[in-house]
């Protein structure tokens, strides 16, 4: 049996989402970006549409968003994760 566990908070959180499950996502702290597109939001987790384009986790927003314009970000329910 294979978990990925980097995948864990996006997977948990598009169980609610479905219409999201085939685009670019990604769970972070936060997604504001300054003036010059970056952040030192961190994502946490992304799916594999996102890491097709790129993404990964440990990656600035900043970074991914130039990556991937279209990731779609969601920030941590807890609850989801628990249940």
């Amino acid at each position: 049996m294979h978990v990925d566990m980097d995948c864990y908070f996006v997977s948990a959180l598009l169980r609610d989402l479905p219409h999201l499950t085939h685009q670019p996502v990604a769970v972070a702290h936060g997604e504001g970006l300054d003036r010059n597109n970056t952040s030192s939001s961190e994502i946490s987790s992304c799916n594999y549409p996102a890491r097709a384009k790129g993404v990964k986790a440990g990656m600035f927003l900043g970074e991914a968003r130039k990556l991937c314009p279209e990731l779609k970000m969601l920030q941590y329910d807890f609850g989801v994760y628990e249940s």
